[in-house]
């Protein structure tokens, strides 16, 4: 398969249409199976974070590895839906930015604050997360309920195709109004019918990494929306990228497919934020 960056003529194609891969319905049988077996009701698995059973990590990995390079020692499984899940990271990610902040005023600055410099230190600027125009939905109010707001970039036609330009426009946007992106969210395959391909999704991957330089504290969230881990074929993915895997985390909805998640009792994760995993 071509990895983000290599050269390929498809920009993209309809999500539908792609076959769900036969093996991965034993693999979703394992993992139902033993749910069932270990009987946890989703506040009993939320206490068992950083110390989960090995089988539920090893049949979780099995899903997980199929779409996405990751290493089993970034695996989880959190409890509920993958809303859930999100709202637990976008709520860290607006808590580590309220400390700094905090820390700024408190921890290094003087007594009695009179230069410019030490003025400008106490300059707040809010919180925001970058999503992409038409997805999202589900979760847009998190912004606003943890304090700051959801910037979203433009996107077209009826499936609402985003580029890398409507999302640098997002971001160019957000610091111009004195906003900090605390969080990028990104949907694969988007809920709305289309998969961007390998040149689209690099040029997405080169942009935000020119943002994660600037704010390094920016967590990318990458939602495999009901359906993106359940493909014959692996689909192109922005966690895909070595820099941006080491400050993302990869959610996945596995609604519709586990009988025992009723819904969303479970969330598998891969976390390369180990600075994030530890607070999960």
């Amino acid at each position: 398969m071509k990895q983000i960056g290599e050269s390929s003529q498809l920009q993209q194609i309809e999500a539908w249409d792609i076959k769900p891969a036969s093996d991965l319905q034993q693999d979703l049988k394992q993992l139902n199976e033993y749910i069932l077996e270990y009987s946890l009701s989703p506040i009993e698995l939320a206490q068992t974070v950083g110390h989960q059973p090995q089988k539920l990590i090893n049949l979780a990995y099995q899903v997980l590895h199929r779409q996405i390079p990751v290493e089993i020692d970034d695996v989880l499984v959190l409890p509920g839906s993958s809303m859930i899940a999100i709202y637990y990271v976008l709520s860290i990610a607006f808590q580590n930015h309220y400390q700094k902040f905090h820390d700024g005023i408190f921890g290094s600055i003087p007594d009695q604050v009179n230069d410019t410099q030490n003025q400008k230190k106490l300059l707040y600027k809010k919180p925001c997360v970058i999503g992409v125009e038409g997805s999202f939905k589900c979760g847009g109010s998190f912004p606003y309920l943890l304090g700051g707001e959801l910037v979203y970039a433009q996107s077209s036609g009826d499936k609402f195709t985003v580029t890398a330009s409507s999302i640098k426009e997002a971001f160019d946007s957000a610091q111009k109004s004195d906003r900090v992106p605390v969080a990028f969210i990104w949907e694969e395959p988007t809920a709305l019918g289309f998969i961007l391909r390998n040149e689209a999704l690099a040029e997405i991957a080169e942009l935000i990494k020119e943002y994660l330089a600037k704010y390094p504290d920016m967590v990318i969230l990458i939602d495999a929306y009901n359906g993106g881990l359940f493909r014959e074929d692996k689909i192109p993915s922005l966690y895909a990228d070595p820099l941006i895997r080491k400050n993302a985390i990869y959610t996945t909805s596995m609604r519709k497919k586990i009988p025992a998640a009723n819904w969303g009792l479970i969330t598998p994760i891969a976390c390369g934020n180990k600075t994030l995993k530890e607070k999960l």
